[in-house]
């Protein structure tokens, strides 16, 4: 073979293991011309690793030396916990990734914006509504508009707490009206009541509860209603509710100066109906007639209209009547009771 055959071979040799070491999208490869007169074989084996190409001024700052160390193993389970990231050596160091609340990484996986990767001080945790058991109150101020034996303004205070626990209520309340009354201050009317409502089976239960009513310008002194009643669910959705209760009642009154003692049955109705998210309607009726004489009795209804002003506040209007078949002497047997009030939850 000639030396001309001899010095093309090994130029194309060259430029074939330059082309299969230079990464893609780079330029056309550097020639290294091999003497012939040189020890080496022209015909080298493919497998061979091609000489080096010598680097071009400036690539030594983006190119990373050759090191000879092994290459790092994977990150472990502990880094993949700690959210730490590994970098391989050579490369610049990368920020770490804060830690994401434990409690916040089912809102992660589920693709919200609880989860945000920005790290934990952007994490919100949602709001916790009050446990099962805890009690929930309000108080509430208005002014009352009051139509009967005298018409007079009145001022309205209430104070009501209450405790759900599974299927078991305890209810606590309190209200007062103070006015004038023919120019002058009186307090007119006032009242309390104590609670409890249980579950007996599916929609069916029962409720105890313990009332006082006094009222200045009806000459009531006092009035003690005590009840123990099975109720019924009727309708019981996540907008509407309506429960009967029908059972025995005892009624200790003082109205005139005369005092009374009698038992009594009771027929309720209670209805409540969410017209939005914002917006409650409900309404309550009671019939109390005397075992002994039905022509005693006594009707407590109630009307009310409540909405939602903000998670703390809202604004109530309630018409209340309360009709006693037997009143003291020279009043009226109806009272009505007009409320427009502002209403403190927490």
């Amino acid at each position: 073979m000639n030396q001309k055959a001899v010095i093309l071979l090994v130029l194309l040799g060259v430029i074939g293991f330059a082309r299969a070491d230079e990464p893609d999208g780079e330029t056309s490869p550097v020639v290294e011309v091999v003497n012939p007169s040189s020890g080496s074989d022209p015909m080298q084996d493919v497998n061979d690793p091609a000489p080096e190409a010598p680097a071009a001024p400036g690539d030594e700052a983006s190119t990373p030396p050759a090191s000879s160390a092994p290459a790092p193993s994977l990150p472990g389970a502990d880094d993949a916990e700690s959210g730490e990231d590994v970098t391989a050596p050579g490369e610049p160091a990368k920020p770490k990734t804060p830690r994401i609340d434990p409690q916040l990484r089912s809102y992660y996986l589920r693709g919200s914006k609880l989860g945000s990767p920005s790290g934990p001080n952007t994490l919100k945790k949602p709001k916790q509504s009050k446990r099962s058991g805890s009690w929930k109150s309000e108080v509430e101020l208005g002014a009352t508009g009051y139509r009967g034996n005298n018409d007079s303004e009145l001022l309205l205070v209430r104070a009501k707490t209450e405790r759900k626990k599974d299927e078991e209520t305890i209810r606590l309340g309190v209200r007062a009206s103070v006015g004038n009354k023919d120019g002058e201050r009186d307090r007119e009317n006032g009242e309390a009541e104590a609670a409890y409502r249980d579950v007996i089976r599916d929609r069916w239960y029962y409720t105890a509860e313990i009332r006082y009513f006094t009222d200045a310008i009806a000459d009531v002194d006092y009035q003690f209603v005590s009840v123990l009643s099975p109720g019924y669910d009727a309708i019981k959705t996540d907008t509407a509710h309506l429960a009967l209760e029908v059972g025995p009642a005892y009624i200790a009154e003082k109205k005139g100066g005369e005092e009374k003692n009698f038992a009594a049955a009771r027929i309720a109705v209670m209805m409540d109906k969410l017209i939005d998210e914002r917006v409650l309607v409900w309404e309550r009726f009671e019939y109390l007639p005397a075992l002994e004489d039905t022509g005693v009795y006594l009707i407590l209804a109630e009307v009310g209209v409540e909405t939602a002003l903000t998670d703390w506040f809202r604004l109530r209007t309630v018409l209340q009547q309360r009709y006693d078949s037997t009143p003291a002497e020279d009043k009226d047997k109806q009272d009505l009771f007009l409320s427009a009030s502002l209403v403190a939850v927490f």
